[in-house]
C-alpha cells in the first residue's frame, strides 16, 4: 500500500480596526478571538465530516450543463455521487471554487469563482461570469487562488468511508492497488449500487455475501437520515404498544427522531449511524476491525514562531491557521459492503 497524507486547513482573519476597537476592552477583543477561532475549527469539523462521508475526490458537485458566459449555474450529484436531486448541498454562500474537468485535476481556464447565492437545490449564482471552457459535467470543486495561483481540491482531500467500502467505482486505485479486485479479491468490497426498494431480505443476503468473501463481521452501519427512514418503514407493521402506559400514550416514534448515539436504531445488533453529510441512498456497512486512521497532525495552530496571530501578506490584518494532516485506510476493502441506488425520499431544503 502507498497512503498518502492529506492536508486540511483553514484560517481566520482580524483586522487591524477591529483589534483597535476592543483594545480598550481587553474581555471584549478575548471574546472576539475566541469565537473567531472557535468558529473556524467547527467549520473545518463540518468540512471533515463531509469529506469522511465521501471518496476524497473534492467533488462538491456536478454540472449538469453549460453555463454558457452567464452567472448561473446548475448542478446535480452532490459530492459526486449520482442523483438528480439537492446538487447545491454542499455549496455554500461565500465558497471560492472551481470548474474541473472530469477525472483530471485541470481546473478550467485557472478560473476561481465565488458563490454569491444558492437559488435552487440544483442551481446557484456565482459573482462572475462563467469561462466558455465551462461545460456540462464538470466537477465543482473546492478552490482557492490565495497563494497567488489557482489550486483546488480535487483529488486531495482523505479518502472517505466511500472509497472504503468500494469496488473501483469510486476509487479505481486505492492507495496503489487496482479497487475492482482484478489483482488481489481481498481488494474488492461487497456492492450492490442497484437495490431500488429497501428490504430486509437485501441485507441479508449482502451481509452473508461479504461474510462469505472476506469473513466480514460487520459492526456498524453508515448512511443518511432518508435510507434509515426506509429502514424505519420497514418496522411500522411490526410495532406494538407492550403497557398500559403505552397504550394510554401512544409514542408513533423510534428512536430515529432523536438519532440517540447511546440507542440507535439496530439490524441483528448491528448499529446504525445516520449522518448528515452522507450520501442519499446509500448505506453502507463496516467491519470496525479493519479501519485504520493514519494521522501526522491530529489538529493544532500554527505557531511554529511562538504566535498563533500572523501579519496577513499586503494587509493591515492578522490571521490566524489551523491544520489537520490525516487519512484513512482499510488493509481489507472485502470486509465491508456497500448498498446504492436505495429507493427513498430526499429532502431539498438547502442547510446554510
Amino acid at each position: 500500500w502507498t497512503i498518502p497524507i492529506r492536508f486540511l486547513h483553514g484560517r481566520v482573519e482580524l483586522t487591524a480596526q477591529s483589534i483597535k476597537a476592543a483594545k480598550s476592552n481587553r474581555g471584549s477583543f478575548v471574546r472576539t478571538l475566541k469565537f473567531e477561532l472557535n468558529g473556524l475549527v467547527d467549520d473545518l469539523a463540518d468540512d471533515r465530516n463531509r469529506i469522511m462521508a465521501g471518496y476524497g475526490s473534492g467533488i462538491l458537485a456536478l454540472t449538469t450543463a453549460d453555463p454558457g458566459s452567464g452567472t448561473t449555474w446548475a448542478v446535480d450529484a452532490p459530492g459526486g455521487v449520482a442523483g438528480a436531486v439537492n446538487g447545491t448541498r454542499f455549496l455554500q454562500v461565500g465558497m471560492k471554487f472551481a470548474a474541473v474537468a472530469p477525472g483530471t485535476t485541470t481546473i478550467r481556464d485557472g478560473t476561481i469563482y465565488e458563490v454569491a447565492s444558492i437559488t435552487s437545490d440544483t442551481g446557484f449564482e456565482s459573482t462572475a461570469a462563467a469561462d466558455a471552457a465551462v461545460i456540462a459535467n464538470d466537477e465543482i470543486c473546492r478552490a482557492s487562488d490565495a497563494g497567488g495561483g489557482s489550486a483546488s481540491a480535487a483529488d486531495l482531500e482523505p479518502e472517505g468511508v466511500l472509497s472504503i467500502a468500494d469496488d473501483g467505482t469510486y476509487v479505481a486505485t486505492y492507495h496503489g492497488l487496482a479497487h475492482d479486485g482484478a489483482n488481489n479479491p481481498i481488494l474488492k468490497s461487497t456492492v450492490d449500487d442497484s437495490v431500488g426498494a429497501f428490504s430486509t431480505d437485501i441485507l441479508y443476503r449482502r451481509l452473508f455475501q461479504a461474510r462469505q468473501r472476506g469473513r466480514a463481521r460487520i459492526s456498524a452501519f453508515i448512511t443518511s437520515d432518508d435510507t434509515l427512514l426506509e429502514y424505519v418503514k420497514l418496522t411500522e407493521g411490526d410495532r406494538r404498544y407492550a403497557d398500559r402506559s403505552s397504550r394510554n400514550n401512544p409514542d408513533a416514534g423510534t428512536a430515529f427522531a432523536t438519532q440517540s448515539w447511546d440507542k440507535p436504531l439496530t439490524f441483528g445488533g448491528i448499529p446504525f449511524r445516520a449522518d448528515k453529510d452522507f450520501a442519499f441512498g446509500t448505506l453502507v456497512g463496516l467491519d470496525k476491525r479493519y479501519l485504520t486512521r493514519y494521522v501526522e497532525v491530529e489538529g493544532e495552530w500554527v505557531d511554529e514562531d511562538g504566535a498563533v496571530l500572523h501579519r496577513a501578506s499586503n494587509k493591515d490584518n492578522f490571521e490566524a491557521r489551523y491544520r489537520v494532516w490525516e487519512n484513512f485506510h482499510t488493509p481489507k476493502p472485502n470486509a465491508h459492503l456497500r448498498l446504492g441506488g436505495i429507493t427513498t425520499t430526499v429532502p431539498t431544503f438547502h442547510v446554510d
